[in-house]
C-alpha cells in the first residue's frame, strides 16, 4: 500500500506538480540561468582546500546572489501567476526593502531549528555513547528534528516578501499567552499555522530544496558550471511548486491573494 502511494506520487503527483512549478519559472528562465551562472562562476573563484581566508569578492558575490535567488523567485513567481508585468525598477524596490528583512527572519527560523535538532542529536549521542550507531543514529535524530522546522517554516519566503504582518489573520501569528512572540516571528508562526494540513506533501519538496543545489559539489571542474545551472533552475523549480501550495493555502483560509504591495511600487 505505501509503496503503491510512492509509485503513484512519483509517476503522477509529482511531475504534474513540477509541471505546474516550471510554468512559474518558465517566463524568466533567462534570468534564472544567468543568476544560477553567476553563483557557479563564484563558487569556482574560491579556491578549495587552502589555509588563506576565501576571498571577499566571491564571498560577497556568493552572498548577494543567495538573497538574489531566495528574494526574487517569490516577486517573480506572483507576476508570473498574476500575469502581471513588474518593471526591473521594482524588482529593485522589493529587493532593497526585503532582503534584509527576509535574511533577519531566516536567522530566527534557524536558530529555532538548529537548537532543538542539536539537543535531540547530543541526547541521541549520549544514550548511545560508545555503539557503533552512536554516530549515525545522533545525525539521522538531528537531522529529522530540523527537518519538521523547516517543513513548518516553508512558507517563511513568501511571507517576508509579499506581506505585511497586517494583512495576515491575526488568528495565524497570535499568541495570547505572549504577544510579543507573534509580533516578533508572525511569518514563523504564520508559515507553522499555514503549512499545517499539507506537511506531508511539502516535505519532499522542502527535501529537493535542501539536497539539489549541493548536487554539483560531486561533479568535477569541467562540468560544474552547467551541473550547477541546471541543478538551480531545477531547485527554483521546486521552489515554484511550494509557491503553489502556499498560494492554494492563502486561498483556502480566506486572506488575500500574493501580490505585489503597491506602497513599495
Amino acid at each position: 500500500m505505501f509503496l503503491q502511494m510512492i509509485l503513484r506520487w512519483l509517476t503522477s503527483t509529482f511531475p504534474a506538480e513540477m509541471m505546474q512549478g516550471w510554468r512559474l519559472v518558465r517566463p524568466d528562465l533567462v534570468l534564472w540561468v544567468a543568476l544560477s551562472a553567476l553563483l557557479a562562476v563564484a563558487t569556482l573563484a574560491v579556491p578549495p582546500g587552502t589555509e588563506d581566508p576565501a576571498p571577499v569578492l566571491p564571498a560577497l558575490v556568493g552572498l548577494t546572489t543567495a538573497l538574489l535567488t531566495a528574494t526574487l523567485p517569490p516577486v517573480l513567481f506572483t507576476a508570473a501567476a498574476t500575469a502581471r508585468e513588474v518593471t526591473w525598477g521594482r524588482v529593485w524596490r522589493y529587493l532593497l526593502l526585503k532582503a534584509p528583512v527576509l535574511l533577519a527572519y531566516w536567522i530566527l527560523a534557524l536558530l529555532v531549528a538548529l537548537l532543538p535538532a542539536v539537543a535531540v542529536g547530543k541526547a541521541v549521542s549520549l544514550a548511545l555513547g560508545g555503539t557503533v550507531a552512536e554516530i549515525p543514529l545522533s545525525a539521522l535524530g538531528a537531522i529529522l528534528i530540523f527537518l519538521v522546522f523547516a517543513v513548518r517554516f516553508s512558507f517563511l519566503p513568501f511571507l517576508a516578501i509579499l506581506y505585511e504582518r497586517g494583512q495576515i489573520a491575526e488568528a495565524l501569528w497570535s499568541v495570547p499567552q505572549a504577544p510579543w512572540l507573534g509580533s516578533l516571528a508572525w511569518p514563523l508562526l504564520a508559515s507553522t499555522r499555514l503549512t499545517q494540513t499539507v506537511r506531508w506533501r511539502l516535505t519532499p519538496y522542502v527535501l529537493l530544496v535542501g539536497v539539489v543545489p549541493n548536487l554539483p559539489r560531486m561533479a568535477g571542474p569541467a562540468v560544474l558550471l552547467p551541473a550547477e545551472v541546471v541543478c538551480q533552475v531545477l531547485a527554483l523549480t521546486v521552489q515554484a511548486v511550494l509557491y503553489c501550495y502556499f498560494r492554494a493555502q492563502v486561498e483556502a483560509r480566506g486572506l488575500p491573494a500574493p501580490a505585489l504591495i503597491e506602497r513599495e511600487a
